[in-house]
């Protein structure tokens, strides 16, 4: 097993761990930030069960290699999706940068799922 899959794979799931279960549980600054971005708060809920379920999916993936590679890549397209709701909200620079680089560690997962 490749260090680097394992190490991005613990790293993200320590990210999705910790930030969807706030979101699904509706915290006050949850609730600000789906009002700020725009977005029903059922639905961002919803982002943060996804969060989890890829959570859960990344851990499978470090048995079953298929199941992260796909996993990893939904990731990344939400993460896209957040890098464009960062920016369209005007959020800092910092905040968009980490929306990025979050995007950037699920594409690298979904990349490195490939190799031997």
């Amino acid at each position: 097993m490749n260090a680097f899959r394992v190490f991005f794979t613990v790293l993200m799931c320590v990210f999705l761990f910790a930030i969807g279960p706030l979101r699904v549980a509706g915290i006050p600054i949850a609730r600000q930030d789906a009002a700020k971005f725009g977005i029903p708060l059922p639905y961002y809920r919803a982002f943060g069960a996804v969060e989890i379920a890829g959570g859960i999916g990344l851990l499978i993936g470090l048995a079953h290699r298929p199941v992260g590679a796909v996993t990893a890549a939904i990731l990344a397209i939400l993460g896209a999706g957040a890098v464009y709701v960062h920016v369209r909200a005007g959020e800092p620079p910092v905040k968009v940068g980490l929306a990025c680089l979050t995007t950037a560690a699920a594409m690298l997962l979904a990349a490195a799922s490939f190799w031997p």
